[in-house]
């Protein structure tokens, strides 16, 4: 049992992670079709936890929502999540990136 213990101590506290929530704006054209391979894209980098866009047609106009958590160890130095990633992703869309900023 104290094993059990000790080991459930040991894990909570070699790990921990840091948790950011990112609102990236863009302008460009985005049908349903591109929002969804979007989402699905940025979905794709491990620290992306969950991603929401918001797109006003008549504007031109959007927000990517997304929620970054990075899983960091006292043993391991992994490599930071970078918002250079999601702009390039916006980039390859045809969509021009404006404005990234941390949501508290």
């Amino acid at each position: 049992m104290k094993s059990i213990l000790f080991a459930t101590i040991t894990c909570l506290f070699g790990f921990y992670g840091h948790s950011q929530s990112f609102s990236y704006s863009f302008s460009g054209e985005l049908d349903q079709a591109k929002t969804t391979s979007l989402e699905k894209k940025i979905l794709t980098i491990e620290e992306v936890k969950s991603t929401q866009i918001k797109y006003k047609s008549e504007s031109h106009r959007g927000e990517i929502i997304f929620y970054v958590e990075e899983n960091l160890t006292r043993s391991e130095n992994p490599a930071q999540f970078s918002p250079v990633t999601i702009k390039e992703m916006i980039l390859s869309y045809g969509l021009e990136p404006i404005d990234i900023h941390r949501i508290k």
